[in-house]
């Protein structure tokens, strides 16, 4: 176990949720990812290329979006919950009703 680098699956967690973002359109997944941009130059996200200290940054900000769009979630459509519900589970949140 010893072998295992937590951070590079935490790095990788990120460019997984940033592929999601340009495959799944949505204005849900839009906020993530240009809430990325303010971080890190797309150029370096298409490179695969963040360093850890502005992965964390990155999983902050994005924890911040999920909860400014949970408080409007009601203005979300069908897509748009689903893909708040996929963010809650990639970020490891309690599910929006224990908010």
């Amino acid at each position: 176990m010893g072998s295992f680098n937590y951070s590079h699956s935490y790095i990788q967690k990120v460019f997984t949720a940033l592929e999601f973002c340009t495959n799944n359109r949505s204005r849900v997944n839009d906020i993530f990812y240009f809430s990325s941009l303010r971080h890190v130059d797309a150029p370096l996200i298409e490179a695969k290329v963040i360093p850890v200290e502005v992965v964390e940054k990155i999983i902050g900000t994005w924890i911040n979006c999920y909860r400014e769009l949970l408080e409007d979630k009601h203005l979300l459509n069908e897509s748009g919950l689903k893909h708040l519900a996929h963010w809650q589970e990639l970020l490891m949140l309690p599910p929006a009703g224990l908010h």
